[in-house]
């Protein structure tokens, strides 16, 4: 079973689509034989469906009776049918709503809410409360799906294919606010909303369920289960575990090259975040920090050696063929010597072109520090600083100490 309805051109899923607005319906509602003589021939099929799945519906009930999985199931087709018509015309949103619901409240009234019919129905209600801009509710029929869905067979396609679907828009839902250019995840950790960690787990959590489900499936959709990767690697990001997401972003663009047609845009951000991740769990790794002096200590203020920054050499803009780069960025690992001088500086990542590093890597070399002393003053040197310099094309290069820290005299964020 495809889930064509999670399709994107880009690695975010699209919970709530921008054309959703107020619903349309002035009581003056198109006959489905009037719209059809003036559609074209893919409008033409939608309404055919439609057409057909009014008339199933009224020939079920009168066979089975108004409250009959039969008439459940022909209830929840015409849900689907009338969303099909609304995501091209708003005009039947409120129709595929309580087509749903009377869905549902049959399989209830049955006493089959554990059933993949009744999943089904709340999956279509999720859908239709995308396209309405409902977060809430779109997450909470999503939930119920899966509350119906979790004592069924796992093995079962079906239930596979439903159960990856509302595992992944609610990893979508909850990974939103965690990707790594954004405003919120380029704060400083004392500044994130105090749920953000949550948020991080919960998206762990379904990311990696839904991954679960879909290589259950019998026909693995690979685009699916790169952009479940994606948000997993976010999740993993935000709960600063950057080992692991530098890993499964590295996953997550090889996925996205499968239909490199599409999702162009996905592997590229997959690869800028997986530099990223790089870089963030060098740092991570560090016992040197950077205060907004410009010096750097080691562990907590006072408890290690420290040296302020006399010498700073910008890096120089790379270009190729004497046209420059596109904007990019670079970690560089070094060490300071017990005379002040840099050793040892290292490329730790570098995005997207390997010149970017060297020229980080370069300028770096050059800078000078205070001759570091201990707390009783004597000699010492300092092992594994790690810098982040950002190249912006609007200028040469700017350098923060840290995400969301400028080197110079800007007090501006950086331009995320």
């Amino acid at each position: 079973m495809k889930m064509q309805w999670l399709r994107l051109g880009c690695f975010l899923l699209a919970i709530a689509p921008a054309t959703a607005g107020a619903v349309q319906n002035d009581g003056d509602e198109l006959s489905v034989a009037e719209i059809l003589g003036s559609s074209d021939s893919d409008e033409r099929a939608v309404l055919e469906a439609l057409a057909q799945a009014e008339r199933d519906l009224a020939s079920t009930e009168a066979s089975f009776g108004p409250d009959s999985g039969e008439t459940a199931g022909a209830v929840s087709a015409l849900g689907d049918a009338l969303l099909a018509r609304a995501v091209s015309s708003d005009a039947h949103l409120h129709r595929a709503v309580e087509a749903y619901k009377r869905c549902r409240s049959i399989y209830r009234r049955l006493g089959e809410s554990k059933s993949i019919g009744n999943a089904q129905c709340e999956i279509g209600l999720a859908r239709v409360h995308s396209l309405m801009s409902g977060a809430e509710e779109t997450a909470g029929a999503y939930l119920r799906a899966l509350e119906a869905l979790a004592p069924l067979a796992q093995s079962d396609p079906t239930v596979a294919a439903l159960s990856a679907e509302a595992l992944l828009q609610l990893a979508g839902m909850t990974g939103a606010p965690l990707q790594p250019f954004v405003g919120l995840f380029s704060r400083a950790p004392e500044q994130r909303p105090l749920h953000f960690s949550h948020q991080g787990r919960l998206a762990l959590d379904f990311a990696t369920r839904a991954q679960h489900y879909l290589h259950a499936s019998s026909d693995v959709d690979e685009i699916l289960l790169a952009q479940a990767m994606h948000i997993e690697a976010d999740a993993l990001a935000a709960l600063e575990r950057y080992d692991a997401a530098a890993e499964k972003y590295a996953e997550a663009r090889e996925a996205y090259s499968s239909d490199p047609d599409k999702f162009t845009t996905a592997a590229y951000v997959a690869d800028q975040s997986h530099h990223w991740a790089l870089g963030k769990a060098a740092a991570a790794e560090s016992r040197a920090t950077v205060d907004k002096n410009d010096c750097v200590l080691v562990e907590a203020v006072g408890s290690g050696p420290s040296a302020c920054r006399v010498k700073m050499v910008k890096p120089v803009y790379p270009s190729k063929d004497g046209i420059p780069l596109p904007s990019g960025f670079a970690f560089v690992k070094y060490d300071i010597a017990d005379d002040g001088g840099v050793e040892n500086a290292d490329i730790v990542s570098s995005w997207p072109e390997p010149a970017f590093g060297r020229a980080a890597q370069k300028a770096i070399r050059k800078w000078r520090y205070e001759a570091p002393l201990e707390q009783d003053g004597e000699p010492a040197s300092i092992k594994g600083v790690v810098r982040f310099v950002n190249f912006n094309m609007t200028d040469d290069a700017s350098e923060w100490r840290d995400w969301g820290q400028w080197s110079n005299e800007k007090k501006e964020p950086p331009p995320y």
